[in-house]
């Protein structure tokens, strides 16, 4: 029954989630459930009144095995929950160093059969905390850690504080977050604009090519900014009285090995600080693509964006990306044209629309049905903040779920009845679902089988 219930609830969001056609896809970090870990599943659409929404529509049981895993999460999207792919703008994944490379072949999967899936950002999760969680480094117990301490590690990555280093006693932790300090210092600016207003996003999103540029220059130098860092860590771990040496299962491997040239310094940059830089720098090469950037530029078509842009045609170019999705890709041209003579000659008491939100609200905007759809698009994607936090209710009601139900306590059928109470559900649709799966009276559960006769 409570199976059931679960199924007509969750049906109720996904109609208007194909009604709405285009949507986006992004999990929160894996979670106990009765013993076993799932990734809670969450999707983003814009409902009939224009309103973008993010609603929570169940958990996946997680598999150890990527491949298993990616093949199990398309199958429960397209075949259980019954959306069409086709229509899915972009994919996010928030999740811990465990999991990190597991969901990366996930979103590589869907990419290869979905390519206008991007694989990005998501705005719930600070730059800085999505590469810190994500580092693959060996032996540094970050999802180890209890709950106080992964705030204060969560400070020290904002380079608020390094109180962190008084719960530990690994050298090896140590010089990965004074490395992880370092390095995303370089995108601790760019990372703030992809979670500011639309205009910033569009900028910050022109300006990735600078981020990156500043990484490979660490990288190619990486002797002389590691001798900085390695320094800083040896300095924090004398104060903190900890001991710099090499592990024990290294230090057990040189043994009677006369010829070895290894340090604890050429230690810990090979094997913690370069791996980490190289890290850093590919997973902002996955999660801003060249496709997941031409998208951001679409960004321009938002009023307030465009007025701060010279009179030019890039939009097209950048919207071509979506031409398919558009109702009358003929006309882009010369609608894209009018668009912007509209905003480019308002009067000077006509204040511009600054978001995506204002500008899919505007009384005329049924007059230009592709650049509807385009903002449509845009907002989808996992990237883009929710403007209307009353919208956001199925991550916020996930994550209080979570904090207040204990483990062992959590079911999924009746997370999801938790989570979406308000959602409006038919009792007689239910009932009979539930009689359809029970055709005859003998596989009716005895104790109920008259009164559902009745019913």
């Amino acid at each position: 029954m409570l199976e059931i219930c679960e199924s007509c609830i969750r049906e109720e969001t996904l109609r208007e989630v194909r009604d709405s056609h285009f949507f986006s896809i992004f999990t929160a970090d894996v979670v106990g459930i009765a013993g076993e870990e799932h990734l809670p599943v969450l999707v983003r659409f814009v409902d009939e009144s224009h309103n973008l929404r993010e609603e929570f529509v169940g958990f996946l049981p997680y598999e150890a095995d990527a491949e298993i895993l990616a093949v199990k999460f398309h199958t429960t999207i397209t075949e259980k929950w019954g959306l069409n792919m086709e229509y899915c703008c972009g994919q996010a994944y928030i999740v811990s160093s465990g999991f990190s490379s597991k969901m990366k072949v996930v979103a590589s999967r869907l990419l290869e059969k979905y390519p206008q899936a991007v694989y990005t950002l998501c705005p719930s999760c600070a730059l800085n905390m999505w590469l810190a969680k994500s580092v693959p480094v060996v032996g540094v117990p970050v999802a180890g850690i209890n709950s106080d301490t992964n705030i204060r590690w969560n400070n020290y990555i904002a380079g608020r504080a390094f109180v962190l280093c008084s719960a530990v006693t690994d050298f090896d932790f140590i010089v990965t977050i004074v490395v992880l300090k370092n390095v995303l210092s370089f995108t601790r600016a760019f990372g703030k604009n992809l979670q500011g207003q639309t205009s910033d996003v569009f900028f910050a999103a022109s300006s990735l090519t600078v981020v990156l540029h500043s990484l490979n220059e660490v990288m190619e130098n990486i002797e002389v900014y590691y001798e900085f860092w390695f320094k800083e860590a040896t300095n924090l771990a004398t104060k903190l009285d900890i001991q710099m040496k090499l592990p024990g299962k290294f230090r057990r491997a040189q043994q009677g090995n006369l010829e070895s040239q290894l340090t604890s310094e050429n230690y810990y940059k090979e094997t913690l600080s370069v791996p980490t830089v190289e890290h850093i720098i590919q997973e902002l090469k996955d999660i801003f693509s060249e496709q997941d950037l031409k998208a951001l530029k679409c960004l321009s078509l938002v009023p307030s964006v465009m007025g701060q842009l010279k009179f030019n045609t890039s939009e097209k170019h950048h919207a071509d990306k979506y031409r398919s999705d558009l109702p009358n890709p003929g006309t882009l041209s010369a609608e894209l044209h009018c668009w912007r003579i509209k905003w480019k000659h308002r009067g000077k008491d006509i204040e511009l629309p600054s978001t995506i939100y204002e500008a899919l609200h505007l009384p005329d905007i049924k007059f230009f049905p592709n650049v509807y759809a385009l903002l449509k698009v845009l907002c989808i994607l996992p990237v883009m903040k929710v403007e209307n936090e009353h919208h956001e209710n199925g991550r916020k009601r996930l994550k209080a779920y979570l904090r207040n139900t204990l483990t062992d306590q959590r079911s999924s059928n009746l997370a999801l009845l938790n989570i979406n109470f308000d959602i409006k559900h038919d009792l007689d649709l239910m009932v009979d679902t539930y009689i359809k799966l029970y055709t005859t009276k003998s596989e009716l559960p005895t104790d109920n089988s008259e009164t559902i006769e009745n019913t």
